[in-house]
């Protein structure tokens, strides 16, 4: 893992949530909203022994720069944003989450409506491509457990070559939306462990959108 330490935190910096998919949304940040989305960040108890990490410092929501993927974001606002890092080293895992809370639940169906398409895969695709070391990646929507009122996952398969080794790593993208908050799961792992990956994000999101369902809307 040492060696692919770089390249993970190469990666991660061009990642980005599912509202900033496009032009940059609107931030009005409020203090009630905030501290919803700091409530809907995972706990180290969520996750069991072996993890370390926590809340970071939110990263800015800018667009990426995807050719023919630019749908529209400006006139959803976003009142709440946090994140999170957490790392289980033993096994060579990271998980970055993001949370947003937007102004009503219909902001969240259309943001998923505009950003969850085909476009959306071949823009992973492009900006991990873009990726030095990086020498062959591919990028499918895969098939995910009901959760929330809106979800999608795409899976990142990529051959990473440093100094004539070659790795293969996998992504997943882990978009979900319960009532006006939307989450984004981002888990990198090594290779062949894709079916656990899919019920450890699974039992995570559920988790999470049980918890949103406790709370005041």
């Amino acid at each position: 893992m040492a060696a692919a330490k770089p390249l993970v935190a190469a990666f991660l910096a061009l990642l980005w949530t599912a509202t900033a998919l496009a032009d940059r949304p609107t931030v009005k940040i409020s203090n009630a909203d905030q501290a919803r989305a700091t409530s809907a960040l995972l706990r180290r108890s969520d996750l069991g022994m072996g993890w370390v990490g926590g809340p970071v410092k939110p990263t800015p929501l800018t667009p990426p720069d995807c050719p023919g993927f630019s749908p529209k974001e400006s006139d959803l606002v976003v009142s709440g944003h946090a994140d999170a890092i957490f790392i289980f080293r033993q096994l060579g895992v990271e998980l970055d989450q993001d949370v947003q809370v937007l102004a009503n639940d219909a902001a969240v169906q259309t943001d998923f409506d505009r950003s969850v398409s085909p476009q959306l895969g071949r823009c992973l695709a492009y900006q991990l491509g873009r990726v030095p070391a990086v020498t062959d990646v591919s990028v499918t929507r895969v098939p995910f457990p009901p959760v929330g009122t809106v979800s999608a996952v795409y899976r990142a398969d990529m051959v990473v070559t440093r100094h004539g080794h070659s790795v293969h790593w996998i992504t997943d993208y882990v978009f979900f939306g319960e009532g006006r908050t939307e989450y984004e799961l981002t888990v990198v792992a090594p290779a062949g462990t894709g079916d656990q990956l899919a019920r450890f994000e699974a039992e995570l999101a559920q988790i999470l959108v049980h918890r949103a369902g406790a709370e005041p809307a």
